[in-house]
């Protein structure tokens, strides 16, 4: 009876061995989620790099492509002529749609979501395509439409690049491998930032360079670090001073370039927090004509 009773109290071995597949389960997803995530940020830099040698630079690199108009070629004249700009941009009618430049020609043919190239002096992990499609499609694509962590930098759904929108807002993921705009909180630190204050961003019509306006930490619901940076057109000048003044209110740094109503801006804009509800927001405003980019360069410093 003794020895029955001492069998029948026994514990069942079976909970300690369910916790322990269960364990077992869990290292293991683990480490291939830390393989996956290494391989795929190698893939990153990989197409990065694949991309940025695709760029074309035998033609001068502010010098679109124009096709000359039927009297020239009956003349026997080139069909493609260079016509250098000082700002790069082709004298179009607004409806008419430009030539893409010949740099990025090649990454066109690659994919024909490509919408420009985003460069930042300071930055020197921001220097990627920038494509559009819809809100979602990038997030977890890299740009080929692969599955990738990183996503791929893209230009808000509703903006238009020809004829250009007010504000254009472009997206990325702050990785925290530093790529995308994971380096991008970098730049709240005044220091830091004004040591190389010129970002470039080119679309595939027309090349320009940025100075920085603001670098804002806000929350996406409404409260008093409230932002709304979705603004991509400006109806008036008071609108547009408005959301400067607001912008510059939330600054982590406060750069010397005026802005005014009529200035093309560049919002680039990443998550900040894990509970997802800051929102990590650089403004740039676009160097005019008239503007030397080296004089503004050395101007914060």
């Amino acid at each position: 009876m003794r020895a029955r009773n001492y069998y029948r109290k026994r514990p069942s071995p079976w909970p300690r061995r369910i916790l322990a597949a269960l364990l077992t389960g869990m290292l293991a997803y683990a480490a291939v989620s830390l393989i996956r995530y290494g391989v795929q940020q190698q893939q990153s830099r990989a197409i990065q790099e694949e991309l940025q040698a695709a760029i074309c630079t035998e033609m001068p690199v502010d010098t679109p492509i124009v096709t000359a108009p039927p009297a020239a070629q009956e003349q026997n004249t080139p069909a493609f002529t260079s016509v250098p700009r000082p700002s790069a941009t082709p004298t179009l009618e607004p409806w008419r749609t430009p030539e893409i430049l010949f740099a990025y020609q090649s990454l066109y043919e690659k994919n024909n979501d490509l919408i420009g190239w985003l460069k930042m002096d300071r930055l020197y992990r921001v220097d990627f395509a920038v494509v559009q499609r819809d809100q979602a499609y990038y997030l977890r694509r890299d740009f080929y439409g692969k599955s990738n962590m990183n996503g791929t930098a893209f230009l808000d759904a509703a903006n238009r690049i020809w004829p250009r929108d007010d504000n254009l807002i472009i997206y990325a993921h702050n990785m925290k491998s530093g790529e995308m705009f994971g380096e991008l909180k970098k730049l709240m630190n005044e220091v830091y930032y004004r040591e190389a204050p010129l970002t470039r961003f080119n679309t595939i019509y027309e090349r320009g360079t940025y100075v920085p306006v603001a670098v804002v930490l806000c929350t996406v619901a409404q409260g008093d670090e409230f932002f709304n940076f979705y603004t991509r057109s400006f109806r008036n000048a008071a609108e547009f001073n408005r959301f400067i003044d607001r912008a510059r209110e939330l600054s982590k740094v406060h750069p010397p370039y005026d802005v005014r109503y009529g200035d093309d801006l560049l919002t680039l804009v990443t998550c900040y927090d894990d509970a997802d509800t800051q929102r990590l927001v650089v403004i740039l405003r676009r160097v005019r004509d008239d503007e030397d980019p080296a004089v503004l360069a050395v101007r914060w410093k």
